[in-house]
């Protein structure tokens, strides 16, 4: 199939990742040349990317995207050494590392079996499935506390909620017994009742630094390109999950 061909990707953000993407596909004989256009919609706004191949050259614009760099990273076999004898990807990744640096490893921990679902209600079922694992001698590392660990949706923010988590610290503490590590999903934005939007608020009044964006929303957020805001968030993050052993 020559001549000109179109692919489209509607990113609905409705989290229904079948219906998020539509692609059709299409086959090329040898030597045969195609153009391909992809449209992107990402909220009310639907810049085009075209992608041409003439010859030996590429050619991208994007008509809305005044704001974005594109890299292109150029990696034939004869520039870099393939541990495979072949064509692969090895050489893109050597040069993307070329472009941010080399990137550092992370700590070991981060490397073994992370337990997370959607989601944990109770810290009795945390407990109860950390021993469950423990017993099956399953190699688990790290469970991962996600979201309504506060509670109700005015309480949305970094605390916990004291019916079904009555002891967090305790809980905590059972975990690292039993050799886990335990990571909480913390967000960015808040309940109208949530004990570090009302600490957030307090700092602003006294300073008069805002630190909330849209505070009249259902769900403000805190403005992460605030100083004074990432201090005063840290804070509320710290006195209730570091300060009690949350990894």
């Amino acid at each position: 199939a020559g001549g000109n061909m179109e692919l489209v990707d509607m990113f609905n953000y409705t989290n229904n990742i079948a219906n998020s993407l539509s692609m059709k596909p299409f086959y090329l004989s040898s030597g045969e040349k195609a153009t391909i256009t992809a449209n992107f919609q990402c909220f009310n706004n639907a810049p085009t990317l075209y992608y041409r191949e003439p010859q030996n050259n590429i050619d991208m614009q994007a008509l809305e995207a005044f704001y974005i760099d594109y890299y292109m990273i150029y990696a034939p076999p004869s520039t870099y050494k393939s541990p495979v004898n072949q064509p692969s990807l090895d050489g893109v990744i050597a040069g993307y590392r070329l472009l941010t640096e080399v990137a550092p490893l992370y700590e070991l921990t981060c490397y073994g079996f992370w337990q997370c679902k959607q989601r944990y209600s109770t810290q009795q079922e945390v407990i109860d499935d950390a021993t469950a694992y423990r017993q099956k001698q399953l190699p688990v590392d790290a469970i991962v506390q996600d979201w309504h660990y506060w509670g109700a949706n005015d309480d949305w923010g970094p605390q916990w909620d004291p019916t079904n988590y009555p002891d967090p610290a305790g809980l905590v503490e059972q975990l690292h017994n039993m050799s886990f590590y335990f990571m909480v999903s913390v967000w960015s934005k808040f309940g109208q009742n949530a004990t570090c939007l009302k600490y957030l608020e307090a700092q602003a009044n006294k300073t008069g630094n805002v630190e909330i964006i849209d505070e009249s929303a259902s769900s403000p957020w805190f403005d992460p390109y605030n100083k004074q805001a990432q201090i005063d968030y840290y804070y509320c993050i710290n006195s209730t999950m570091f300060s009690i052993g949350v990894d």
